[in-house]
Parts: C-alpha cells; sequence; structure tokens
C-alpha cells in the first residue's frame, strides 16, 4: 500500500488518555445512527434504481424539448439495462422509478450555482481560486447541494428516495463527465415538512449530452465496484473495456466480471498456477466468446494464469456478436491477455487494476512473453470459439508481501501491539481460531498501548512464492496526529532486517515503542518492506493500522467523544474530500465540523468529530446495551478520475461501561481531610489513592481524573483484589505514575477523580460513584 493512503491508531490508551472537552459549535454536520444503507450489488435481478430528471432554475428548453430529453433518456437507460443483462449473462437487472413521473423537477440554482463551468475559471480571482476551477471543469461543484436538492424534490413528489438500491440523477446541461459517488448521508425534510430525516443512498449523476454507454460506465462502478482503467500511464485497455473507453459500447474483461462482480460460474474459468522449480505446464482449452449471451455451465470464458502475489493474467476470446447492445465497437476479434492485480486501488496504488498485456492474437498466430516465467500462448480453431494452447514454465520468483488494511476498522491483520501492562504474550483482543499459529493469538490491536513505557510493535512478513529472499528490511514508522490522507509526517521509529525469508514462509519482527503523552490520542503506525528488484509486486509491500478505542460510561449524560482528525489531500489536483460517518447504532449521533474538505494539492486540514451516545438507555432495555462494543468510523472519500473512493479513516471502539455507586474512592493517607463529596487536599502524592468495591470481585478498575480548570482527562487502570468483609480493593500511587512519565499533576489545579468498573462489568444495584475533588498543592 502505497504513501497515497494514511491513517491513524488512535487509542484508549492503558494509562493516560487526553480527551479533549471542547463543545462543538452548531455548524458542521450531524449523522444519525441507525440509518441502514443500501447498496447496488453486482448480482440481483430488477435492483430498485431511481431516476431523477432535474434542471437548473436557468435552464430554458420548452416543453417539446423537454418531452425529447425525457424519451431519449429513458431509452438510454433500458439500453444501460440491456447492456449489463448481456454482460452479466442474465444474472443483474434494473427495476426504474422515473421521477417525476413526467417531466423534470426545476432546482432552485444555476447551473453554474451546482457545476464547475469556465465562468468559475473567469470569475477566479487568487491562483487556488482558477485551479479548483480549472481542475472540477464538468464536474460536481456543489455536492451536498446539488444532490440534496434533487432528491428533496423527489421526495415532495412522493418517492422514498431511502428505500432504493441506486439513485441517478439526470440534468440538462452541457458535457458532464459523469461521476459515480459511493454511499453518502443526505439530510432531508418529509413531504408536506416537519422534522428532517436522514437517508443512506449511493448517487450517480450523468447529463443530457452523454450517451448510454457513459451511464453504463458509471452504473459498472455503482453495481459492479469496477475502477476506472484510462488513468494507466500505458498498456491501456482502450476500446477493449467500457471501463477506459466510457464512450464505447464494450463490455469489461474478465477480472472484473469474475473478481468484482462474480458473474462467471465455477467452471467459466480455468485457472493454471505459475508452474515451479523445474515444471513445465501444457495446456489446451477452447475459450467461448467473453460476450457470449447465454454460456453453458461447462464453457470456458477465460483463462486465468494465476502469476502469484495477486497478479493474474486473464486470457479472453473477444468477438462482435450480431444483435448485442454491447460489442459493436471492439478494435478486432481475437484472443486478448490483460494483467490484473488484485489488491490494486484507485486512489492507493500506482498502477490501475487491469492493463493490456497482450493481443489481439488471431487463429494461427503465437503471443510469447517472460516477465512472469516463459510463456507461450498459440491461437487456433475458427471463430467464434477459439482454442489457446499454453505453455508456460519454469521460472522461481518470491514475493515479499504484509497484509493491507481492509476497511472498516482500518487496521492491517499483520501489525499488533503487545503492552507489558497485562502481561507479555497476553492480549485484550484475542482470538484462537483467527490467529492460531501467534502466542496469544492477537487479533486487532492486540493490546492498547501504554503511554510511557516500551510496547512492542509486531509485524508478519510474508514470503510467496518458491525461492527464497534475502536481506529483506522492515521498516517501522509512526505518525501523529492522526490523518485521512498521508500527510508526510512519517518518522522512523526503526527497523529489523530479516537475513533470509524462505520460500512460502512468514516471519514475525518486532521493534519497541514508547509513546508520549502527545500520542495518547493521536497516532499511526505503518509497516514498510523494502522492495527488491527482483520481487514479483511491489504494490502489497506496506500496511498500516489504526484504530480509536474509547471507554464512555452510562452516567447521565452518555460521555460524548470528541476528537479531530487531519485530513490530506493526497493528489496533485484540488479535491472537495466527503466526510461520511458509519456504524453509528440507533439513537447516537456523529458529527464533523465539515462535511465537505476542499483542499488544494497536497493541502492538509483539521476536522473535528464528535460520537455522541446520548440516546442509549443505561438499564439495557434498547438496543444499546451496557458491555457491548461498537465500532464507528469517521471515513474521507476522495474523486479519483470519474469515482470516488473511500481513501482513508478512522475506526473509534466504543465501549459502553456502567459507573457504580458500589464503588467507593476512599481518602487515604494522602489526603488532609476524608470528605469525599467536596474538595480534598493533597500535599503528599506519595500515598495511594484506594477504590473499594462492593461486592468484592477480582475485576479491572478504571480510575478517571478530570483537570477542572481544561477538562484534561487522564485514565488508570488496576487490577482490584479481594479483601475482607466481601469487598475487593484497587490502589492507585499517583507520584509513581508521575515520576514514570504516565501522569501529569499541575501544582495549585483542581482534579475531579471517579472510578468505574473497566469493560462493561455489571455490579448489582450499581449507580454513580461519587466523584471526589482533589487539589494539588504546590
Amino acid at each position: 500500500m502505497k504513501n497515497l493512503l494514511s491513517a491513524c491508531l488512535l487509542a484508549g490508551l492503558l494509562l493516560t488518555l487526553a480527551s479533549s472537552c471542547e463543545t462543538p459549535s452548531a455548524s458542521g454536520y450531524t449523522f444519525n445512527g441507525g440509518i441502514s444503507a443500501q447498496a447496488g450489488d453486482p448480482i440481483g435481478l430488477n435492483q430498485n434504481t431511481l431516476i431523477v430528471y432535474v434542471r437548473a432554475s436557468d435552464e430554458g428548453s420548452t416543453n417539446a424539448q423537454l418531452t425529447t430529453l425525457r424519451t431519449n433518456e429513458q431509452d438510454e437507460f433500458d439500453d444501460v439495462s440491456t447492456f449489463f443483462d448481456e454482460s452479466s449473462f442474465g444474472q443483474l437487472s434494473f427495476n426504474y422509478t422515473h421521477a417525476p413521473n413526467n417531466g423534470w423537477y426545476q432546482l432552485p440554482d444555476t447551473y453554474d450555482d451546482y457545476m464547475w463551468t469556465p465562468a468559475d475559471i473567469a470569475a477566479a480571482t487568487t491562483p487556488a481560486e482558477t485551479q479548483a476551477a480549472t481542475d472540477g471543469q464538468d464536474l460536481v461543484q456543489d455536492f451536498m447541494g446539488f444532490f440534496t436538492d434533487a432528491l428533496q424534490a423527489a421526495t415532495d413528489d412522493g418517492f422514498n428516495v431511502g428505500s432504493f438500491d441506486q439513485v441517478a440523477v439526470v440534468i440538462i446541461g452541457p458535457f458532464h463527465r459523469g461521476t459515480s459517488y459511493g454511499t453518502t448521508n443526505f439530510t432531508l425534510t418529509p413531504q408536506g415538512g416537519g422534522s428532517n430525516f436522514q437517508v443512506s443512498v449511493p448517487v450517480v449523476i450523468v447529463s443530457t449530452n452523454t450517451g448510454w454507454s457513459r451511464t453504463a460506465h458509471e452504473f459498472g462502478h455503482a453495481f459492479g465496484g469496477f475502477s476506472d482503467l484510462y488513468t494507466a500511464a500505458n498498456r491501456r485497455m482502450m476500446q477493449w473495456d467500457i471501463m477506459d473507453c466510457t464512450d464505447c459500447t464494450n463490455q469489461t474483461t474478465g477480472f472484473h466480471k469474475e473478481i468484482r462482480a462474480g458473474w462467471f460460474g465455477p467452471n467459466q474459468v480455468k485457472t493454471i498456477t505459475r508452474p515451479q522449480g523445474t515444471t513445465q505446464i501444457v495446456d489446451n482449452t477452447t475459450l467461448v466468446p467473453l460476450e457470449e449471451d447465454n454460456p453453458g455451465a461447462n464453457d470456458v470464458l477465460a483463462l486465468k494464469l494465476d502469476v502469484g502475489g495477486g497478479l493474474f493474467l486473464y486470457v479472453e476470446n473477444r468477438q462482435t456478436i450480431t444483435g448485442q447492445t454491447g460489442s459493436q465497437s471492439l478494435p478486432a476479434n481475437g484472443i486478448i491477455v490483460s494483467d490484473a492485480i488484485e489488491n490494486s486501488g484507485d486512489v492507493n496504488a500506482t498502477r490501475p487494476p487491469i492493463q493490456l498485456f497482450g493481443g489481439p492474437i488471431t487463429p494461427g498466430n503465437t503471443f510469447t512473453d517472460n516477465s512472469y516465467g516463459p510463456l507461450k500462448l498459440r491461437v487456433t480453431g475458427t471463430p467464434p470459439n477459439l482454442n489457446v494452447e499454453t505453455t508456460w514454465g519454469p521460472d522461481p520468483y518470491y514475493d515479499l508481501t504484509i497484509t493491507p488494511w481492509d476497511p472498516s476498522p482500518w487496521e492491517s491483520e499483520d501489525i499488533w501491539i503487545d503492552s507489558e501492562a497485562n502481561g507479555w504474550d497476553t492480549y485484550e483482543f484475542s482470538d484462537a481460531a483467527a490467529n492460531p499459529n501467534v502466542a496469544g493469538n492477537p487479533v486487532r490491536n492486540g493490546d492498547r498501548p501504554w503511554v510511557g513505557r516500551d510496547n512492542r510493535v509486531w509485524a508478519r512478513v510474508h514470503n510467496t512464492g518458491s525461492t527464497d529472499a534475502a536481506n529483506v528490511r522492515v521498516n517501522f514508522y509512526v505518525n501523529t496526529p492522526q490523518g485521512i490522507g498521508d500527510a508526510g509526517n512519517w518518522s522512523l521509529l526503526d527497523r529489523v532486517d530479516i537475513p533470509l525469508l524462505a520460500a512460502g514462509s512468514s516471519e514475525l519482527v518486532t521493534v519497541d515503542w514508547r509513546p508520549g503523552s502527545a500520542a495518547a490520542t493521536h497516532t499511526c503506525l505503518q509497516v514498510r518492506i523494502d522492495h527488491q528488484p527482483d520481487e514479483l509486486n511491489a504494490n502489497n509491500n506496506e500496511a498500516q493500522e489504526n484504530v480509536t478505542d474509547f471507554n464512555t460510561s452510562s452516567a447521565s449524560p452518555w460521555r460524548q467523544i470528541i476528537s479531530s482528525v487531519e485530513v490530506a489531500n493526497p493528489t496533485d489536483r484540488h479535491q472537495q474530500v466527503r466526510m461520511e460517518m458509519t456504524g453509528l447504532p440507533p439513537n447516537w449521533t456523529g458529527w464533523v465540523s465539515e462535511r465537505i474538505v476542499d483542499l488544494g494539492p497536497k493541502e492538509t486540514k483539521e476536522v473535528r468529530y464528535r460520537i455522541d451516545p446520548n440516546g442509549g438507555n443505561p438499564d439495557g432495555n434498547d438496543k444499546i446495551r451496557i458491555g457491548q462494543t461498537y465500532e464507528i468510523s469517521v471515513e474521507g472519500w476522495l474523486l479519483e478520475s470519474d469515482k470516488d473512493d473511500r481513501y482513508g479513516g478512522i475506526t473509534a471502539t466504543v465501549h459502553t461501561v456502567r459507573r457504580f455507586k458500589s464503588i467507593d474512592i476512599i481518602s487515604g493517607p494522602g489526603f488532609s481531610n476524608g470528605d469525599q463529596t467536596g474538595p480534598v487536599t493533597v500535599d503528599e502524592l506519595s500515598k495511594p489513592v484506594i477504590v473499594e468495591i462492593a461486592p468484592g470481585s477480582n475485576s479491572m478498575i478504571t480510575l478517571e481524573v478530570t483537570e477542572k480548570g481544561t477538562g484534561k482527562r487522564q485514565v488508570f487502570r488496576a487490577q482490584a483484589k479481594n479483601g475482607q468483609n466481601g469487598k475487593a480493593q484497587a490502589s492507585f500511587n499517583l507520584r509513581r505514575l508521575v515520576i514514570a512519565g504516565q501522569a501529569e499533576f499541575r501544582p495549585g489545579e483542581t482534579y475531579t477523580m471517579i472510578a468505574h468498573l473497566y469493560g462493561g462489568t455489571t455490579v448489582d444495584g450499581g449507580h454513580d460513584s461519587a466523584p471526589v475533588s482533589v487539589t494539588i498543592q504546590p
């Protein structure tokens, strides 16, 4: 994973968790929890798709022209449906609902208000404004305003926009590139007025000056998750693939059809694995055209040559078929070879996932290549079916890899942290089935790091292939603060050399990390393996780890989680990064200070966010229950080509825990008086603070210490030990924590202490524990 991506490990730390108590202003955008997002699926008949026809306030078509435009658009959507019926072998179709039933909605603003136009370039007064207008030509300028106005018009007309799998908005106007956007949260007003409500839907925009194939291209993004291919520096697919040539009418290639869409049957792709050692493979396969409408269950539509390291060569028979909506503009008929990479995304990779590797190869001709070992493809037969004789190997290879993160929760299964707080090789997050071959079976982050102490950061490095790799260098980096998009603030933590990594094996490497107080809430970790010249794939040598872990309590009110994230634009063009928040349970809310973050090339801005569980029921009578864990992600979506991608984020792991009156804070020898509910003067930090539990148990206790003046919060944990009279006690020695650099107390400041059981353990009859107000003497 390349440097275009960045996010952070924002940890609920073992000893010190500093948290801002700033109250966000009423501006920004609030997300409501419990919204179930629907999205188009590449397999499914009659998927509900809403087509919304709109015109800007200054659009001047006559009634007759409007009727013609509407008829043309509906015909084009019918062509899109036929095209995907052909491409998916009858597995994908759409049930269109057109809004309005007739005519066009007129939106409140002008076309230039909604879209970037040449007028915006002319009106620019600064270089930054000029670049923004230039970069944005033929794209949406007011994203939230435009789509909210369009969806609101349909809502006012009685359409339930949130019930659709996909929404496509058609606007009358000059050429527009067409753009597909991922699932987006919109706030709308009910028909006839009333309280606002929210919907979460994926949206597409096309204009009346683009043909049906461009709409089909956008639907490829929306329903198939297909990638743009016209960004390739060389070896472009061009007219062989609609995801490259957007105005052509040709189907996409085997990688998209198999890996992204799942349209091939189990016998319709024949996989040949790269030979190893001295082995040579010879294979003869008859390929049915990829464009075939109704292939048989045992018809082979593609050869898949598994090169290793997530790289594949797809060998396909491409033929124009009379009567089809698609396939009418193929450059030729014959065999083509595409070079596909499974772990290549649109924003974070150095190349698009599919490139042209060879062809077209017509009957009687042979294709040879040595990129992945000696390979020869000889084509024979009479169209439409063609025979391919494959001769491959031998050729040894190796590939160094580490598993990249998988959003969400934005973490890699090959990176974790070990803290001594609960003993080495013992983890807060573990799963024997998920990670059986590592002591302690860590998953997710393993442990939350311990501020001011040495933690171990582990990475698991793999070597796939048939040969050993020598002198493998693994680099560990840290980045503060947390970020969405790489702001370039990486610092080398340490590096480890592996003298020899055997073929087909994995190795664990570790470095020490002592996070300071600045990293208590804002930290990223990244592991990079140096790419070697003979290595197969350079696109799978990096991974990052990012989890935000907080505790919240059912005391009234529930504690708000407030923090911030650095949002960076990793590209060389002006971008409007869209912020989304996902995973909020019903009755919870989330907030971001900016919904659309306007960023120049390589620019970075801070965005504040808040998670508010204020709708939860402390008694566990609703959907939010004590002792549960919820994962809420704050994500950035960035436009790459004509499709936006979720390119980075942070995930907050929120634990719902209960405070209890049966936990008492005892004023120990260090206190000057025993008043537990009023101010208590502490003149000797060397004396412990004792927390007593009734009834007693071997529970983990959390002591929260909040500075009244700034609201800065410090959190300490200790194990309670069984004592007499059915009670147990946990001891916190504040002086030792200060000396160890794990706590900070400023003379003359007043602090409030309150304790609760960690992790949501239930104590019968519990309520809030009484706070102790403490003044630290100079």
